[in-house]
């Protein structure tokens, strides 16, 4: 399997359990600096990083374990799926806008 799924994934997911960052940062890096080191892109670990951690981000903030994320929809009194809807576009750009930014590190980086 690619390395970029893994480094987006992998971070996403237990971004979306936990619903905190340090936990996501915390359990996936080592395994991805190890990863990275394995296939020989030392060049590319920030990059990687970089990604993985906009990617993380994301799962928190579509975590319904993220405390403030509860608590605002507590204190707007509304549901979760009318606030994923508005949350839709802003975090496909960030998502987006992170391997836009990953793949031009890469090409800079060779």
């Amino acid at each position: 399997m690619p390395l970029l799924p893994i480094a987006m994934l992998l971070p996403f997911i237990v971004g979306g359990v936990a619903g905190i960052t340090i936990a996501f940062v915390g359990t996936t890096f080592p395994i991805l600096i190890s990863l990275i080191d394995t296939t020989g892109n030392n060049a590319l670990l920030l990059p990687y990083l970089m990604l993985a951690l906009a990617s993380g981000f994301a799962g928190v903030l579509v975590s319904p374990l993220h405390l403030c994320f509860l608590l605002s929809n507590q204190y707007f009194r509304t549901t979760l799926i009318p606030v994923y809807k508005i949350m839709l576009v802003p975090l496909l750009s960030l998502v987006i806008g992170a391997v836009v930014y990953f793949e031009m590190l890469c090409y800079w980086k060779g």
